[in-house]
């Protein structure tokens, strides 16, 4: 994998703060399927063989890795390898094979999905209120949305200005069915 860019939260992920106007060469696998840049400097990728790994900027626990704080090299999440997509801001959501949905970050609105708001997640944590039915998960900065085997969208964290859809501006700490069915896909702005 080649990144390149700012590099302020050591978000290219060689071990260096030091801006890079050309690719450069980031960690020793060659068998990279997913990259996932956030807008706050911190980055996450999957392997082919399912692994998770994060780097950058981790000032809200969003990189799920437990130790806080920035990191300038690549770090697996955790010791699983069955995760089959991610996508991250200032938190993160992931989806497993078994199609269990994990959640982990800033989770000031409840953007986690985890009944609460406030603080942050710093690990990867099941978000089960209703089972594992997921196939795609997406999130803002501050909000986050999921699609289920059956078509169904659901919407939960910030809801400023109506931005869930769902006709109040109430913030939702849980997944939250959103009106009508049969979504093919979903790309918070």
């Amino acid at each position: 994998m080649q990144t390149w860019g700012s590099n302020t939260y050591y978000n290219l992920g060689n071990n260096t703060n030091v801006n890079s106007s050309t690719p450069v060469t980031v960690g020793v696998s060659t068998k990279w399927k997913t990259v996932v840049a956030g807008s706050s400097g911190s980055t996450w990728a999957l392997t082919s063989d399912n692994r998770l790994y994060a780097w950058g900027n981790n000032t809200n626990d969003q990189l799920g890795n437990g130790i806080g704080g920035t990191t300038s090299s690549i770090l697996q999440v955790g010791s699983n390898s069955n995760w089959q997509t991610i996508s991250g801001d200032l938190h993160g959501l992931a989806i497993k094979s078994d199609n269990s949905l994990w959640s982990w970050g800033w989770n000031i609105y409840g953007q986690c999905g985890l009944g609460s708001s406030g603080g942050s997640i710093s690990t990867p944590t099941l978000v089960s209120s209703l089972g594992n039915i997921w196939i795609s998960a997406t999130v803002g900065h501050t909000w986050s949305t999921a699609l289920s085997a059956s078509g169904n969208l659901y919407v939960w964290g910030d809801n400023t200005g109506g931005i869930l859809g769902l006709g109040d501006t109430a913030a939702r700490s849980t997944p939250t069915l959103m009106p009508n069915s049969s979504w093919l896909q979903v790309a918070p702005g």
